[in-house]
């Protein structure tokens, strides 16, 4: 996935022990953990991370996309680094 990804290299090994938790990304860092620990449970459910640049909805996308590859689930799990903008 990451060899097609915009993000390369960079983030093959991010995983929740390496995050560098930031003022602010608490509440997502839970949500992510949760989410990738408990992934069946969601179906078709799924999360979105947003918020100001630098403060690591990257590196969580990318350790939940580690975590359940490692659980072979990553075939179900769609990874978009694209950017949103505003109108």
């Amino acid at each position: 996935m990451f060899s097609i990804s915009e993000l390369g290299k960079r983030f093959e090994e991010s995983d929740f022990a390496n995050f560098d938790s930031r003022p602010g990304a608490e509440n997502a860092e839970k949500i992510a953990r949760y989410y990738a620990d408990n992934f069946e449970e969601f179906g078709l459910e799924s999360i979105l991370l947003w918020g100001v640049p630098g403060n690591g909805k990257s590196h969580l996308a990318a350790a939940v996309h580690n975590q359940l590859r490692k659980k072979r689930e990553s075939r179900r799990v769609r990874f978009d680094a694209g950017s949103l903008e505003e109108n």
